[in-house]
């Protein structure tokens, strides 16, 4: 099939061989107009004739386009995002080795693979902060197709409800270590879409980054406001993981074509489940229940007194492996009953329930 990007319907049309020579989709090849090509198997294609002219027109926001002359010398992606300008905000490529699109900014180091080097043959998608025209100066590349002047893919001035393109990144930190890990799993999948996309921390820079780059061409929508985001985070080797992220695609998110997590903190798996001692105890009017899982699971802790009648009910959810130790994370007991009356000094028993475990400690009140 062949896709281009219709200017006046604003959306992505797609042609097929299968189409009748007389369908709206089988337009005119102009050199205006730039074109997603999807083969069923790889081919090498040599085109002849007169170059293009070298210039091209970037628009503010999301554009496809391609190199139009060959420079004197090797060029990478930040040379490219040079010589366009300091507006450049990142530039998007499709990797087929790893069937995926990756995404270079040029905050990343010229070391990174992301910062691949440009070849006359491929397609990139360039988002701009601000328009600008630019004219390229070289040779016509050879054995390639020569490219064409950039694809605009504007979205409607004042309507950021939707978008073809979203990138989303972070960082990747120890919670009790503070600094950031490479090499950590992370799984974005959305969850209105049911789409999604992986990467590893560090491969695209090593600074524990990762990047997820959704691009969805046939239905012209890769999120949509309200879109809900999934966000995984774990290492192959079950040392560690994260309580799970939810985020909520905003108008905002649509507008920049990027969501920034900030830094996603990981801490150890425990290697058992465990019931740990309330603090403080004995205490008055509250306290914490600490506990720790070596599994993801529902949690549930219940509240006794000395003669097995349930005080309490704490129904505290799913939660991933992990430590429950302090404040933030710890059950919380306020010191009443179901009805909401403070119960009578003594002693008290509390039971956790996570899956399959189930673990009984005792506590005290005192007034």
């Amino acid at each position: 099939m062949v896709i281009r990007y219709d200017t006046a319907l604003g959306k992505f049309v797609t042609y097929m061989p299968t189409f009748p020579m007389d369908s709206p989709a089988d337009v005119v090849v102009k050199g205006s107009d730039g074109y997603i090509v999807v083969m069923k198997k790889a081919t090498s294609v040599t085109f002849t004739g007169t170059a293009w002219d070298g210039k091209i027109s970037l628009s503010a926001g999301i554009n496809t386009t391609s190199v139009p002359l060959k420079s004197e010398t090797e060029w990478r992606l930040s040379d490219l995002a040079t010589y366009i300008g300091k507006n450049v905000n990142m530039i998007i490529w499709y990797d087929t080795a790893l069937g995926k699109f990756v995404t270079w900014m040029p905050t990343f180091p010229v070391t990174s693979p992301a910062n691949k080097i440009v070849n006359g043959g491929e397609g990139y998608i360039v988002v701009m902060k601000t328009a600008v025209d630019v004219t390229f100066k070289g040779k016509a590349w050879e054995n390639v197709a020569p490219a064409a002047p950039p694809l605009m893919l504007n979205l409607a001035d004042n309507n950021f409800t939707t978008t073809p393109l979203l990138v989303i990144e972070g960082v990747v930190a120890g919670e009790n270590i503070g600094s950031v890990l490479n090499g950590i799993n992370v799984t974005v999948n959305n969850l209105s879409t049911k789409a999604n996309m992986a990467d590893v921390t560090g491969v695209i820079t090593e600074d524990g980054r990762f990047v997820a780059t959704f691009v969805d061409l046939g239905s012209n929508c890769a999120a949509r406001v309200g879109d809900v985001l999934e966000i995984t985070v774990f290492n192959s080797t079950g040392e560690f993981s994260s309580e799970m992220i939810e985020h909520i695609v905003t108008e905002n998110d649509i507008q920049n074509r990027r969501i920034w997590l900030g830094s996603v903190l990981i801490s150890p798996i425990p290697q058992k489940n465990a019931l740990l001692q309330n603090y403080p105890n004995p205490f008055n009017p509250e306290t914490w229940i600490p506990y720790q899982l070596k599994e993801s699971a529902t949690v549930v802790i219940r509240i006794y007194n000395v003669s097995g009648q349930l005080v309490r009910l704490l129904d505290i959810g799913h939660r991933q492996a992990g430590f429950y130790v302090d404040k933030m994370k710890a059950a919380y007991w306020d010191g009443r009953n179901e009805s909401g009356e403070r119960v009578a000094s003594g002693v008290y028993f509390y039971q956790l329930e996570a899956g399959n475990f189930f673990a009984v400690r005792k506590l005290t009140i005192i007034k």
